[in-house]
């Protein structure tokens, strides 16, 4: 790796740069990065790739990882916790378990920097 793009990488990009064998062992550099994202998330988030997801001909993986951490202003009853649908984008659906509210809360914000939605259901 060059030196100058990793301190780059370092010093603008408050990150880290690592070099993974794709080529000989591309199953071992998506299990390098799974436990990078987890490490980094205390455990919150342990796949980033997927199984099979990393071939042997990547010459760059920039990997993230984002939770929410927050405390919400109206607390949710964890008793009332119960497994909903939620949809996959390669069309599965899975269930999960879901709480919900009832409060003032708007039912959508945009964010202009991220550029999601989020959408509460009531």
């Amino acid at each position: 790796m060059n030196p100058s793009f990793e301190g780059i990488v370092r010093e603008v990009c408050n990150a880290q740069a690592e070099e993974v064998g794709f080529l000989n062992k591309p199953d071992e550099a998506r299990h390098e990065v799974n436990l990078w994202a987890e490490r980094k998330t205390r455990g919150l988030i342990k796949e980033v790739l997927p199984l099979l997801s990393v071939k042997r001909d990547p010459a760059l993986i920039l990997a993230n990882a984002l939770y929410f951490k927050g405390a919400w202003n109206q607390k949710l009853d964890v008793s009332k916790t119960r497994f909903r649908d939620f949809h996959l984008l390669n069309g599965k659906i899975v269930q999960v378990p879901s709480m919900t509210g009832v409060g003032g809360a708007a039912s959508w914000v945009p964010n202009l920097w991220l550029r999601p939605k989020l959408r509460r259901e009531s």
